[in-house]
């Protein structure tokens, strides 16, 4: 409230198509002209991006591009494309990605697609034209299933990765991880379709969004073919630190 709004572009997974991008909501189709730049910005109006520039210290070489006329916190699709209709990204935004007010909404890793457990909270008010707050550019190897960064603390906004590669293209995957007494804590898949090659996040939270208790919890992944064959049937283990 009293302040604008603005979706910030990083320049991270593959180079930016000389035409620039088209960048839809449901009520904005806009054209992303190519910029050099790591970062870039999109805001409502001049007076907007003179506000965001001066209170947040953009960097000159940030261009900030104007048009953006609504974004609701709830119920709002994104999508990028280039010239010829093909899709960068297309997802859905969700006011649980940052529940606080005036608290900017961050993707974890821009290696990794922009699924729910990808998104969190800035750990400052906000990043634009800079590096995110949480981000992690961890790419995902062609290990068979590895754990990456555990133990790991959500008291410290802190996430770890789960790395699945199987010899199979566009399997369903089942992702849960337990308590020690054998109860459900989350579902980080359920019957979802993947890639062959996939990296899921876990925040460290439970189905309620609440932080989970230091300890080790068991991970369960089953991953299988549209007919049925089960090409992995897998447990390990997640440490929790405070």
């Amino acid at each position: 409230s009293g302040e604008p709004i603005w979706i910030e572009f990083i320049k991270t997974r593959e180079q930016m198509p000389g035409k620039g991008l088209k960048f839809f909501t449901r009520s904005d189709s806009i054209h992303i002209p190519f910029f050099e730049s790591e970062f870039a910005l999109l805001t409502t109006n001049n007076r907007d991006s003179l506000f965001i520039r001066e209170n947040f210290a953009v960097p000159p070489e940030v261009p900030i591009f104007e048009g953006l006329r609504t974004l609701l916190n709830v119920g709002i699709t994104l999508s990028l494309l280039d010239y010829d209709d093909n899709i960068y990204e297309n997802f859905d935004y969700k006011q649980q990605f940052s529940p606080l007010k005036a608290i900017s909404a961050e993707r974890i890793s821009p290696f990794l697609l922009p699924t729910d457990q990808n998104w969190t909270a800035c750990l400052t008010t906000a990043t634009p034209g800079k590096k995110n707050s949480v981000q992690m550019n961890v790419v995902p190897t062609t290990s068979v299933l590895s754990i990456e960064n555990s133990p790991f603390s959500p008291y410290k906004n802190e996430h770890c990765f789960i790395k699945v590669s199987v010899q199979h293209q566009q399997v369903i995957a089942d992702v849960i991880i337990f308590d020690l007494k054998g109860r459900e804590v989350i579902r980080l898949a359920d019957k979802a379709t993947i890639p062959g090659e996939y990296a899921f996040i876990w925040d460290g939270k439970d189905s309620h969004r609440k932080n989970v208790l230091p300890g080790v919890y068991p991970l369960y992944i089953k991953v299988q073919t549209a007919r049925g064959t089960v090409v992995m049937d897998q447990q390990k283990q997640i440490v929790i630190g405070r």
